[in-house]
């Protein structure tokens, strides 16, 4: 049962009469010793009703509530904290307008069902979100501000997927349009981290680790009613201590790191998809082997591509592509090899200049340097 004290509650000039000004609220109050406070004005008998105004939650624990929900969802946790200035405004005959500012926390997640589990140590939100919503069923999402998650856990048993990630973050802004029967847009403007992700793709019998991404930039996402998707994004990434796994092909790819700039373009439509991209990017500390270790088969200390231009699925062409400290494996075990047998190869550097390649022409190279 819930025990609810309210310490103080005032309602100040409350008028019938739709054009009197809004009635001031204040109220003081405990809801299972979590503390609520509002302190705010209320229009109530306008022809656009509303509430403008503080709202304080601290610490109140939901978990008794969620025995509402279906069985398998009965063992829930969640803890809300909110210190936000809250405006909620009735737009049109339908319409509804809501805006938040300030700082929303969710603490000790756990949302279990009968196909996925979500758990987190915690979810905060600070910053501003405003929601428009229309008549004509339109929806409008702005935010700006900061997104916080940490030591995120994610078992989805349909898909056999395991994610546990220690710490997601995006700070910046983000515009979604969703109209009712029409396209949905969302531009980000911002800067996404994320430390140490592990995923565990069991249908694909896949390991992928990932120490820090770091992604700053600005992205334009447009779905279609039709199914066609369009994305446009330029920025740059930077990533650190990758590692994917694939046990069935007793394979592993590994990377200390890996930088990126530039712009890229893809494009979904039914089966068909494009690409365009301008960009450089380095890779550093490469490494492909099998999972034993028995086997080398490519390791490179620095990978450098500049200007690479992607001007569709078929065609690349690149200005230049520099590897040093290059080695190529055998697929035999290493202590079978004499470092002179043919297809052991090692190169401090390999320089190569204006690289084209299509489908058409395959692929054409103006000079390779090796050293």
């Amino acid at each position: 049962k819930s025990v609810i004290n309210v310490e103080t509650l005032s309602l100040t000039g409350l008028n019938t009469d739709p054009e009197s000004s809004p009635a001031t609220l204040k109220l003081k109050s405990t809801v299972d010793n979590a503390l609520v406070v509002i302190n705010g004005n209320a229009d109530l008998f306008s022809t656009t009703p509303g509430f403008n105004g503080k709202l304080v939650i601290k610490s109140f624990n939901a978990s008794p509530y969620l025995v509402l929900a279906p069985e398998q969802r009965r063992n829930n946790q969640l803890t809300v904290s909110i210190d936000s200035q809250v405006n909620i405004d009735k737009t049109g005959e339908s319409g509804l307008s809501v805006e938040q500012d300030g700082h929303i926390t969710f603490d000790d997640i756990a949302w279990l069902d009968a196909d996925t589990d979500i758990k987190a140590s915690q979810v905060s939100w600070r910053g501003a979100i405003d929601i428009i919503s229309s008549s004509a069923k339109d929806l409008r999402v702005n935010t700006d501000g900061m997104l916080r998650a940490d030591k995120l856990g994610l078992n989805a048993r349909a898909a056999e997927l395991l994610l546990e990630n220690e710490q997601f973050v995006w700070q910046g802004k983000a515009d979604t349009r969703m109209p009712g029967s029409s396209d949905i847009k969302v531009v980000l403007n911002g800067q996404l981290l994320n430390s140490k992700l592990d995923l565990d793709l069991n249908q694909q019998k896949t390991l992928v680790k990932n120490g820090n991404l770091n992604w700053q930039g600005k992205a334009d996402i447009h779905l279609s009613v039709d199914g066609s998707l369009k994305i446009n994004s330029e920025g740059q990434i930077q990533d650190e201590a990758l590692r994917i796994e694939r046990a069935e092909q007793e394979f592993l790819l590994e990377t200390e790191a890996f930088a990126w700039q530039g712009d890229i373009a893809i494009g979904k439509l039914a089966n068909a998809m494009t690409i365009e991209s301008l960009s450089d990017m380095k890779l550093s500390g490469l490494r492909m082997n099998t999972l034993e270790e028995s086997e080398r088969l490519v390791t490179a200390k620095e990978i450098k591509a500049d200007k690479v231009n992607i001007k569709s699925i078929d065609e690349v062409l690149l200005k230049s592509l520099s590897l040093s400290g290059f080695s190529i494996g055998h697929p035999l075990k290493l202590e079978q090899l004499p470092a002179t047998l043919d297809g052991f190869l090692n190169y401090e550097e390999v320089i190569v200049d204006q690289v084209n390649y299509s489908t058409q022409q395959g692929i054409e190279i103006k000079s390779i340097a090796q050293s």
